[in-house]
């Protein structure tokens, strides 16, 4: 249903934010995942859930550029 699809999902690393990856990727979408908890996108990466991450705190400006330029799969 969303195979080709690439989603950017904030919030990745617990609650509605992770549980948006899981549905996501399992119906096909490349996943990647913006969060906090370090150990936690990593889990997501190992349970392939998301293909990759970055480890932001988005309500941060700097942190919010820094997430911007980084290069997505």
């Amino acid at each position: 249903m969303l195979a080709g699809l690439k989603v950017l999902v904030t919030g990745a690393s617990s609650g509605i934010g992770r549980s948006t990856c899981q549905v996501m990727s399992a119906h096909g979408a490349t996943v990647v995942g913006i969060g906090r908890n370090l150990s936690a996108l990593e889990e997501m990466v190992s349970d392939k859930h998301i293909v990759s991450f970055v480890v932001a705190d988005l309500a941060l400006d700097n942190e919010c550029e820094r997430a911007g330029e980084k290069d997505f799969p």
